[in-house]
């Protein structure tokens, strides 16, 4: 008797992700000066950036694709967005994004091969924003300083010789989760307890 093959699904990935692949991103304010009803009203824009592998050559047009959907999304709740690129700063010299860059949130997306036999690829979602502590919130802190926060980190695995598909799955969901704890759909996570 053949042995049978478990099915190629991202919903294993997608499961991890939800219990276990959403790492602690703290309170999302820039400053408690600026109150806000939703995480993402702190900021005046979204920068989105995206990395394909030169390992898998159809990366380029699922970042493509991702790029879209994001503004797509954004545009969907009034945010702007700056797509960010080595050929695109080349191209406009360098112009900036139509908002204030320093204030903005920072959402960088990559593809990448997991790293080992499998042929297992990773999708990962890094976004954070430039935190200006003031001395009331931070004592001796130095003026002007900007300290790098969090907003959101997210990645998702497929399962054995992923495809295309298994990864546009694991993107779409981790966009779903991104734009949910923007939209302040979603609570933001607590640190885990510091083991004794």
């Amino acid at each position: 008797m053949k042995p049978r093959r478990q099915p190629n699904r991202v919903c294993q990935v997608i499961g991890f992700l939800a219990v276990f692949g959403v790492v602690w991103s703290g309170d999302m304010q820039p400053s408690a000066s600026q109150p806000s009803k939703r995480p993402f009203d702190a900021f005046p824009g979204i920068i989105v950036s995206c990395a394909p592998t030169p390992a898998i050559t159809w990366t380029v047009e699922a970042c493509a694709e991702v790029l879209a959907d994001v503004q797509r999304r954004a545009r969907a709740l009034g945010m702007p967005t700056y797509i960010w690129s080595a050929e695109a700063a080349a191209t406009h010299g360098g112009n900036a994004p139509p908002f204030d860059a320093d204030r903005a949130l920072k959402l960088g997306l990559g593809f990448a091969l997991a790293g080992d036999k499998q042929n297992r690829i990773r999708m990962t979602l890094n976004s954070s924003y430039l935190w200006q502590p003031t001395e009331k919130e931070v004592p001796n802190a130095v003026p002007g300083q900007r300290i790098p926060m969090n907003f959101r980190v997210q990645s998702a695995i497929t399962n054995e010789r992923g495809t295309r598909r298994d990864i546009m799955q694991a993107a779409k969901a981790l966009l779903d989760n991104f734009f949910q704890y923007g939209e302040g759909r979603l609570p933001p996570e607590k640190p885990p307890a510091p083991s004794r």
